[in-house]
């Protein structure tokens, strides 16, 4: 086995390398190669030693990360299954931490290391931060903005978080709402993964909103490709972080965006940090608010059906007292169910 000297670290690549072999069933060979490469680089990024390809395909990889896929709008990433988008992540990752020191990137790309920080501490990959929900999200780019930094935002597996067909649900209202303000925060990205060009949303499929890539497998070479960098293209190759394929970390959009939006209207940039951070606690959606609000949707709909049945009886002629006997209510719910009927015409009426 490729092994480094250092005994801590040889340890590592051994630990690392079981953990590729028994993911991608290869050798064991081949995976300790691949396993002390990347310790070798990570050391190599921490000393200032770590370098960039010039070209990779027909353009330079430099141009490709920072003007096109981090720049301060989301970027879309489709392509089959097996396409290797998961690949293309952890490809970008790495080089983009090179190449900007003072980013910090936030992912759900599953590297071995978030999962084993004690056994691989030279194997974690600088300001790479894990996030499983849009509140990590949120604070992690609270964070790096107090600290001077830039935050990146890659996600993959998009499709079970918010599609096409469900654009009107809360959780496809928070993404929209942070992308309209995430510039405010100097965010780069987010780059969004997705399998079909079907699932993505429409607000950021029809260009105005993010610029869609596709992604393609051709001939053993990944390429990205785009209509605006045509006929350029990018060839997805070289090293890359060692990631578990046969997983994921699912992300949860767990936070509305609405509220906390009005929360920071009218704020000065150098108080948003902290309102937002004081107002996220509350915007934060749990099971018992979403339980509360199914609750108060189903009270409000039995009450208008009430109030129906109400103002129905009595376009029959039926007395207050009649009613009263056959629904089992009070002279008080018959007075709210007039008020709120009579409301309704007079607000016609100002129409």
């Amino acid at each position: 086995m490729t092994e480094d000297g250092n005994p801590a670290v040889d340890q590592q690549i051994r630990f690392l390398a079981q953990l590729i072999r028994e993911d991608l069933n290869v050798s064991l060979q081949k995976a300790a190669e691949w396993a002390k490469s990347h310790i070798d680089y990570v050391q190599g990024i921490k000393q200032g030693r770590a370098y960039l390809e010039s070209e990779s395909g027909k353009t330079n990889p430099k141009y490709w990360l920072n003007s096109i896929l981090f720049t301060m709008r989301p970027t879309i990433i489709y392509g089959a299954q097996g396409q290797g988008k998961t690949y293309t992540c952890a490809w970008s990752i790495l080089r983009a931490v090179v190449l900007n020191p003072d980013w910090d990137f936030y992912t759900n790309v599953p590297f071995f290391w978030f999962d084993y920080p004690e056994q691989l501490p030279d194997a974690i990959l600088p300001n790479v931060y894990l996030v499983r929900s849009m509140e990590e999200m949120l604070r992690g780019i609270i964070r790096s903005r107090r600290n001077g930094r830039y935050p990146a935002i890659i996600l993959d597996e998009m499709d079970a978080e918010i599609d096409s067909y469900s654009w009107q649900s809360e959780e496809s209202r928070s993404w929209r709402i942070f992308t309209q303000f995430q510039r405010h925060f100097y965010v780069k990205g987010p780059i969004l993964v997705y399998h079909y060009a079907k699932h993505i949303p429409a607000y950021l499929r029809n260009g105005g909103m993010a610029r869609v890539i596709f992604l393609e497998y051709h001939e053993g070479k990944r390429y990205l490709l785009a209509e605006f960098t045509r006929p350029w293209d990018l060839i997805i190759d070289g090293l890359i972080p060692p990631y578990a394929s046969h997983g994921s970390y699912p992300f949860e959009t767990n936070v509305d965006m609405r509220y906390l939006y009005r929360r920071l209207e009218g704020v000065s940039p150098l108080k948003a940090l902290d309102r937002m951070e004081e107002a996220l606690p509350e915007a934060i959606i749990t099971d018992e608010k979403v339980e509360k609000k199914f609750r108060e949707i189903e009270e409000r709909n039995a009450q208008q059906e009430l109030y129906g049945k109400i103002r129905m009886m009595i376009a029959e002629r039926m007395t207050h007292r009649e009613i009263q006997d056959r629904l089992g209510i009070s002279p008080n719910t018959i007075q709210k169910a007039l008020r709120e009927y009579q409301d309704g015409d007079d607000n016609k009426d100002n129409d």
